[in-house]
């Protein structure tokens, strides 16, 4: 495996350096390095020992990247890979699930992105993977990689997904992979897909503002032990607004959905009564519903100094006999960013993560589910 990657690597450096006689190719990395301390609640989500945890997370950075874009006429492309820790391994995790130590000595390289583009003078053709159109980064709290995406706003549980995407003027539509999750509903023995993942995004620039509006829609059916099968319909609508007032600025985002679960959203904080559910008869599946939000607020002091908060909300619901199904989860940050030189910053950060309560209805008490508190800086160089 590793003589493939350097091979791939080796290769695609040839390439890019001999394609520029056809294309514009520009080429780009980006180290980037992790030093916190975690400090897990004993009933915190995933800490599976029982009482209170602390881990020093002292790391490349899984978003540590290369890659290159070519441009030649209508057509081009991109590719982009990063340093992934081996999953699972016990060399990466400790006993409680808790932070990861090696990032590439044992681990592996990921494709991030690989499409190609074609302009077609009315629009634009993509096709390849990259970014799902329900992907807003308004927050840049670095210890989670993507901001509070994941904590309350519009994001892909799968980052990036495989995509026919056209494009015209504002105006995005694309066709993805369909999502079914790692396991299958409650009471399902095997999903059917017949239809991709749909998503549209419009942009509509007001300076200073620019507003992003987006809608996603995914169906398929789970089949049960007797060959009966459901129907689960997922969906997403949202908002993201990016607000610059000089030296400040103010980013928002908004959702709403139908078993974000099923849709591919939410699931990476925890809140695991986000998806459809087989009712109490084994009859039917009933739906969960709710919202999330992120709000981000920054200040830039000077040219080396930008002082940045954010808040996260999730909370998704359903009914249940006797009771609502329901889950709910927040968290909360702040950093400062110091730009060192072009292209090196140093980011001092603290977050909290607090997964509150779950409720699993039918009479069900209340379960609270900890808070986890990280602490510490995010290093980064681009180069090029």
């Amino acid at each position: 495996m590793k003589k493939f990657i350097v091979l791939f690597a080796v290769l695609a450096m040839v390439f890019a350096f001999t394609a520029t006689a056809m294309a514009d190719v520009s080429m780009w990395g980006s180290a980037r390095f992790m030093t916190y301390v975690e400090k897990s609640d004993s009933d915190y989500a995933g800490n599976t020992l029982g009482f209170d945890d602390t881990d020093t997370q002292w790391t490349l950075g899984t978003l540590s990247r290369f890659g290159a874009k070519f441009t030649g006429g209508d057509v081009g492309g991109m590719w982009e890979m990063d340093a992934r820790q081996m999953a699972g391994s016990a060399w990466n995790r400790n006993a409680s699930g808790g932070s990861l130590s090696h990032a590439t000595s044992l681990g592996d390289v990921r494709m991030r992105h690989l499409f190609g583009t074609w302009n077609f003078g009315s629009g634009q053709l993509l096709i390849g993977q990259t970014w799902p159109l329900t992907n807003f980064f308004v927050s840049h709290l670095n210890y989670t990689t993507n901001g509070e995406q994941f904590w309350g706003g519009v994001g892909a549980v799968g980052a990036r997904l495989s995509q026919i995407r056209l494009t015209f003027g504002n105006f995005k539509v694309a066709f993805l992979s369909p999502y079914i999750g790692a396991t299958l509903p409650a009471g399902a023995v095997d999903t059917d897909t017949q239809l991709p993942k749909i998503e549209v995004l419009y942009t509509l620039p007001l300076e200073p503002v620019k507003l992003d509006f987006v809608a996603g829609y995914q169906k398929y059916d789970v089949v049960d032990g007797t060959d009966k099968s459901f129907d689960i319909t997922s969906w997403v609508a949202g908002f993201a607004a990016y607000m610059n007032f000089g030296a400040a600025y103010v980013n928002v985002t908004l959702h709403y959905a139908q078993n974000p679960g099923n849709y591919d959203l939410g699931d990476r904080v925890g809140v695991g009564y986000n998806a459809a559910y087989l009712n109490a008869a084994g009859t039917d599946f009933e739906d969960m519903t709710g919202f999330g939000g992120v709000l981000a607020v920054g200040f830039k002091v000077s040219d080396m100094v930008t002082l940045e908060a954010g808040y996260s909300k999730l909370d998704y619901s359903g009914d249940m006999v006797g009771g609502d199904i329901e889950d709910t989860a927040q968290s909360y940050y702040v950093q400062a960013k110091f730009t060192m030189a072009p292209g090196v910053y140093i980011v001092p950060e603290i977050a909290i993560f607090d997964k509150e309560d779950a409720n699993a209805g039918g009479g069900a008490l209340d379960v609270e589910q900890g808070k986890k508190t990280v602490f510490g800086v995010w290093w980064c160089i681009n180069f090029k």
